[in-house]
């Protein structure tokens, strides 16, 4: 099946720009009577059939339209934390709209149910732990959220013991 991308076609003749036409011409050597189909991003899938093979302005018929054309009958949503490298992050999301991800949540930065830290022990943010910090969460390596008093006295324990 030969796919083509327009969101502005229109039933029921319709003209593919310069670009398509010349690849639809030229490259996949279609000629007149040839099927091809346009997807317009929508849901809808055009049927068409070829019958101006001009490569600079090729005209198509559109034979049959398909709404909703493989809809899914779930709906699929996926939680990931981006990457710092934003083009990875681009290309994550291109192939899970691609396999038919319908959503794509990052988690948040606050604490999950648990009431546990989201972020991973051991490990700094970008910001050197200040978040952490301002937060109330200890930096990484730290004993304990609470400070020790000066010269290693402990604070007196409340048992009598």
């Amino acid at each position: 099946m030969q796919l083509f991308y327009d969101p502005a076609i229109v039933p029921p003749l319709h003209t593919l720009g310069e670009e398509e036409s010349k690849h639809c011409i030229r490259v996949l050597r279609l000629g007149r009577g040839a099927t091809l189909h346009i997807a317009d991003g929508r849901g809808t899938l055009h049927r068409c059939r070829i019958v101006e093979d001009d490569p600079r302005r090729c005209t198509v018929e559109v034979v049959e339209t398909i709404h909703d054309f493989e809809r899914l009958s779930y709906a699929l949503t996926v939680a990931v934390a981006p990457t710092k490298n934003a083009d990875r992050f681009e290309w994550f999301l291109e192939k899970a709209t691609e396999v038919g991800i319908g959503a794509v949540i990052p988690p948040s930065k606050r604490s999950t149910a648990s009431g546990a830290s989201s972020r991973p022990s051991g490990r700094e943010d970008h910001h050197g732990g200040h978040e952490a910090v301002a937060q109330g969460i200890p930096p990484p390596g730290a004993a304990s959220a609470h400070p020790v008093p000066r010269g290693g006295a402990r604070p007196p324990s409340r048992g009598g013991g």
